[in-house]
């Protein structure tokens, strides 16, 4: 099975499953083409050059957070994610400072070097990066197959920065000289995955371990093996050279800690006592402790010359997934969680807990606007609650409550005065708008309803289930008038044709059938598609169905006829859902390539293609009064934009607290009560907190007028008198 079709299938599989992969596929709030003024913290010095001030959201990972490395002198911490970003935090603030993007698949692993500045980054794309941290850009690059060869799972960057290490898949170890992009040579002698690659302090030696069980000493200078030290009887996951270079510290899926001496081999102690997998390990400053990290939620200091146990910090709430040291020894840094993953930070010395960051926001994967296009609702599979935002002011006016588990499928309906959700918990649910109380619920699936529509009239539901099952249900009086039942995989869209009394659906297998609606037969079934269906959807003039599915293609269907009409190739990556302009002449499509796309139907022509978001969209919805498009992407984020002017109006974020802020590129914004905490203003080489802008910048009389339109040149005017008041900041 392709990676392709696996991520897709995996999207649609389980509660969890369902959504969590909807990518192993920053935040700038930028236009289509990429700029920003929108992020928090104290003064930090970053060498950049002088830019506009530029507001930043503090968002986090999304996905589940890989590899976390400190800067040599602590001050600042990188991680890297399965949404393929890597972030820069301040160490002292806990502050966002930066994002880079780059890789294409996920990042498992990024090492600092002995400049604060440089950080090496390797993926599954088969590529190696060298980043600038404090400009924040990519400076070196090495990828491709023929150069790589495999898909990376650990690097190291050397002590000068010049060489880098990295190992693979099927245990390929190589050097690489970074400046000129070459491989030095391969360090042979591993036979399965190299998991854990690091550089003696003074670059003369490199430690490497993986799935063999086994530790490999490396000279740099000649590539030969000096010592193959033995003893673990599980994967080994995490390696440490001491401070003096004379021993190394191992951690291994048999949950010990061997401490061993590299000019004889020998394992000179083994520590005891984790109950799981080992995830990090690290020395003292003074080389006499050892610190270990593991699955067991623990954080355990170790004296290592009697091998005894000292202290232990235990994570009660959630799983430790990823574990770093600092390198004097002073710091745990822990990430928690497979999605929205926060990160604990903890003093080793003083024992105590400083602060848990990151994971700000839920992904969104549904969204409707009413039909007047005063009001958006917007839900996800990670957030019990479903938002609804004033589109004239820009504010979170409205959080339902009801789900648990979070929602799937959110829709207004009756005049726009009511909405129906279909939610993890098995159920679709009611609500009055007007007073945010649920109103009704709709019982019957067994699993997860995965998909919900409704006829124009808002009288007949249609809803997909984890269950295989399709279920079709009288509104008024909530309940069920028959199932369609056919389907051997999870339903991952539903359309009902009301004109045509049929119902279209299809699962995570590829199937399209087509049902009569009052019979419930099943009329046909659609072939042609190469990969499983992420959405359908029905043409404005209710004569075209239009798939899309995790092959990456788009296909145009002639409902009558039942007869595929025409393809729409041109996503690099599966295409994450497809829809109709309300002039039915174009479609616009999304996929995990992070751009969007406009086609032309009649041709098939693609007219237009943004880029820039790095972030995948996840759903689209169209201003039915304006020209305007409404995206959401995966991290939470929901953007305006004004397609034919190419550029961003507004863009917004409900965080996992309640607060939410929507922000102007021009940098203007509004906020609930405490939301500005969520932003930092970046300018003239420096970050500061909103405390510091937030009566200059938060501007519900610009936003306001931007949002209705009449704004002219107003924001120009304001951002002038402002920007002198900001040159006095900083």
């Amino acid at each position: 099975m392709s990676h392709k079709k696996h991520f897709f299938k995996n999207f649609f599989m389980g509660i969890s499953i369902f959504f969590c992969l909807f990518y192993l596929i920053l935040i700038g709030c930028s236009n289509l083409k990429a700029k920003n003024p929108t992020d928090s913290s104290s003064e930090i010095n970053i060498s950049e050059q002088d830019s506009p001030p530029k507001v930043i959201i503090q968002m986090g990972h999304y996905s589940k957070i890989t590899s976390i490395s400190f800067s040599p002198d602590s001050k600042f911490i990188a991680t890297a994610s399965m949404d393929r970003s890597i972030k820069i935090w301040e160490n002292s603030s806990q502050s966002e400072i930066k994002t880079l993007m780059g890789h294409k698949q996920n990042i498992p692993s990024i090492s600092y070097g002995s400049k604060d500045n440089l950080l090496l980054s390797g993926s599954w794309d088969k590529s190696i990066k060298l980043w600038d941290t404090k400009i924040g850009a990519e400076v070196k690059n090495i990828s491709g197959a023929e150069n790589i060869g495999e898909n990376i799972y650990a690097v190291a960057l050397s002590p000068d920065g010049k060489t880098a290490l990295t190992g693979g898949w099927k245990g390929d170890l190589k050097l690489w000289d970074i400046k000129n992009t070459k491989e030095i040579m391969p360090l042979s002698g591993h036979h399965e995955l190299v998991s854990c690659v690091i550089f003696s302090h003074d670059g003369s030696m490199a430690a490497s371990g993986g799935n063999e069980k086994i530790i490999k000493i490396w000279d740099i200078q000649s590539g030969n093996c000096i010592q193959t030290l033995e003893g673990h009887t599980g994967n080994i996951s995490a390696l440490c050279f001491s401070p003096d270079d004379n021993s190394i510290l191992s951690g291994s899926f048999d949950d010990t800690v061997k401490v061993w001496n590299i000019a004889t081999g020998k394992n000179i102690q083994t520590l005891t006592g984790h109950t799981n997998n080992i995830l990090a390990v690290g020395f003292s400053s003074d080389g006499q402790f050892a610190l270990s990290g593991s699955k067991d939620n623990t954080i355990r200091v170790w004296h290592i010359k009697d091998g005894k146990e000292i202290k232990k910090f235990e994570e009660r709430f959630n799983q430790i997934t990823t574990v770093a040291f600092s390198n004097d020894g002073k710091f745990v840094i822990y990430a928690m969680g497979e999605k929205n993953p926060l990160l604990v930070l903890w003093d080793i010395s003083s024992g105590k807990k400083e602060q848990s960051f990151g994971g700000s926001g839920k992904s969104i994967f549904s969204m409707d606007i009413s039909k007047d296009g005063k009001y958006l609702l917007s839900g996800g599979p990670y957030d019990d609650s479903i938002k609804m935002w004033d589109m004239e002011s820009g504010k979170q006016v409205l959080s339902l409550m009801g789900h648990i588990g979070g929602t799937t499928s959110v829709s207004f309906i009756k005049d726009d005065k009511t909405a129906i959700s279909g939610g993890m918990d098995s159920f679709i649910r009611l609500w009055d708008i007007t007073t945010g109380k649920e109103i009704k619920t709709l019982q019957g699936h067994k699993d997860a309803v995965l998909c919900v529509d409704v006829t124009k009239d808002g009288n007949i539901a249609l809803s997909g289930g984890k269950d295989n099952i399709v279920r079709l249900w009288d509104i008024n009086t909530g309940k069920e008038i028959k199932t369609f039942e056919g389907h051997s995989k999870s339903i991952s869209a539903v359309r009902i044709h009301q004109d045509k009394k049929i119902a279209v659906t299809s699962d995570l297998d590829g199937n399209i059938k087509f049902w009569n609606l009052d019979t419930g037969n099943e009329i046909r079934e659609l072939q042609g598609s190469k990969g499983m269906i992420t959405s359908l959807k029905i043409s404005p003039d209710g004569k075209y169905l239009l798939s899309s599915d995790s092959y990456r293609f788009i296909q145009l269907w002639d409902i009558e006829t039942g007869k595929a009409i025409r393809q729409f190739p041109g996503h690099m990556g599966g295409v994450i859902t497809a829809d109709f302009h309300p002039n039915g002449k174009q479609i616009f499509s999304t996929g995990r390539d992070d751009t969007l796309k406009i086609w032309d139907i009649e041709t098939g022509e693609k007219l237009k293609s943004f880029s820039g978001y790095f972030r995948p969209i996840s759903s689209i919805v169209f201003h039915p009064k304006k020209e305007l498009v409404i995206i959401a992407r995966i991290d939470g984020t929901q953007m305006i934009l004004d397609v034919n002017a190419e550029k961003e109006i507004y863009t917004f974020v409900s965080f996992i607290d309640g607060e939410w802020v929507g922000v102007m590129p021009e940098g203007f914004y509004t906020a609930s009560q405490n939301g500005s905490k969520y932003l930092n203003l970046q300018y003239k080489k420096r970050i500061v907190k909103s405390d510091k802008f937030d009566n200059l910048l938060n501007r519900q009389d610009l936003v306001k007028a931007k949002l209705k339109g009449n704004s002219g040149d107003l924001i120009p005017k304001e951002y002038k008198k402002v920007l002198v008041k900001i040159n006095s900041i900083f």
